[in-house]
C-alpha cells in the first residue's frame, strides 16, 4: 500500500504545472462552523434572524471582522457593505435604501469616518457631501 501511495504522489508531482504555467490563484480556505451560532474565530460568519434569514455575513480573522461585511434588508436586498480590518471599520462603506437606491457612501480609517461622505435622496440624486 505504501508503495502505491508513493508512486501516486510521485506521478502527481511530475505532472504538476511549472511556475511558468498559468495557474489559478490560491484562495484562503474558509472554515464554516459545524454548529449554528457557534463562535467563529476564522472563516465565514453568518448572522441570522429568528426566522433563519441571513441579516449579515462576512469573514473573521483571529475572531475579529476582517474584509467586507454585507448586511441585508428584510426583503433580501443588500442593505450595506462595509470593509473591516482586524475588527475595525477600515475602507469603503456603501449603504442602500430598502428599494435598492444608493443612500450614502463614505470611508473609514481604523473605525473613524474620513474624507468625503456623500448622501443621496430617494430619487438617487446627490443631496449633500460632508467632509469628515
Amino acid at each position: 500500500m505504501k508503495h502505491y501511495l508513493f508512486t501516486t504522489l510521485l506521478l502527481l508531482a511530475c505532472n504538476a504545472p511549472s511556475s511558468s504555467d498559468t495557474q489559478t490563484p490560491v484562495i484562503d480556505s474558509v472554515t464554516v462552523p459545524a454548529q449554528e451560532n457557534a463562535p467563529v474565530i476564522d472563516g465565514l460568519e453568518q448572522i441570522r434572524t429568528a426566522d433563519g434569514r441571513i441579516s449579515m455575513e462576512g469573514y473573521k480573522r483571529a475572531g475579529e471582522r476582517h474584509g467586507v461585511w454585507t448586511s441585508y434588508a428584510k426583503n433580501g436586498r443588500v442593505k450595506s457593505r462595509t470593509a473591516y480590518s482586524d475588527g475595525k471599520q477600515h475602507g469603503e462603506c456603501v449603504v442602500f435604501r430598502d428599494n435598492g437606491q444608493l443612500y450614502y457612501t463614505g470611508r473609514y480609517e481604523l473605525g473613524k469616518e474620513v474624507g468625503e461622505w456623500k448622501f443621496y435622496g430617494p430619487d438617487g440624486e446627490l443631496e449633500k457631501t460632508v467632509v469628515k
